[in-house]
C-alpha cells in the first residue's frame, strides 16, 4: 500500500492498475493481493487529495502506512458455518501459495444476533493490534423509516 500511496504522492494523482503490474519484483503477493493494496491505497489518496485542495496553503504529511490491516474481499475470504464445537471457520487465501487456511470462530452472545438477522458484507478486514490479529466482519441490515408527527420546534 505504501508504494501505491508514494507513486500517488510524487506524481499528483491516483495510481491505476498499471501499477501492479510494475510493482517491486521482491515482493511476493501476487496480482490480486497488490490489486487489493490498490484499492485501499486509492481510498486513502482520495481522502488525502481532498483534504489538500480544502487546505490549499497547509503543507500535509504524507499518509504513512504503520498498522497492519487488510481489506480483503470475497475473492480472499471465506466464512462457513461451523459443524462441530466452533460456531464458524474463516478461510484466508494464503498469498504464496493460493492455498486455503482456516481459522476457527467461536461466536459470543451479543453477535449471535447479527448472524441471524443481518446480511453478512462481501469483504473482512484483518488487523494487527497489540500483538494480535483479528478479523473484523462488517454487517448491514436495511431498516424502514417511518414518518413521524414532530414532537418539538427549534426557532432559533
Amino acid at each position: 500500500m505504501q508504494h501505491f500511496i508514494d507513486i500517488g504522492i510524487a506524481q499528483n494523482r491516483i495510481p491505476d492498475y498499471q501499477e501492479v503490474k510494475t510493482c517491486p519484483v521482491g515482493s511476493f503477493l501476487s496480482a490480486r493481493y497488490k490489486g487489493c493494496a490498490l484499492q485501499q491505497s486509492k481510498a486513502i489518496l482520495k481522502s488525502y487529495f481532498k483534504l489538500k485542495k480544502k487546505h490549499k496553503n497547509k503543507e500535509l504529511k504524507k499518509p504513512e502506512i504503520k498498522k497492519t490491516s487488510m481489506k480483503l474481499d470475497e475473492r480472499f475470504f471465506k466464512l462457513e458455518k461451523g459443524n462441530n464445537s466452533f460456531d464458524f471457520w474463516l478461510k484466508l487465501r494464503d498469498p504464496e501459495t493460493q492455498e486455503w487456511i482456516e481459522y476457527p470462530i467461536k461466536n459470543y452472545e451479543y453477535a449471535k444476533e447479527y448472524f441471524e438477522n443481518w446480511e453478512l458484507r462481501p469483504f473482512v478486514e484483518i488487523l494487527h493490534k497489540d500483538g494480535k490479529w483479528y478479523a473484523k466482519l462488517s454487517f448491514k441490515k436495511t431498516v424502514e423509516l417511518k414518518e413521524k408527527e414532530p414532537k418539538g420546534m427549534d426557532v432559533g
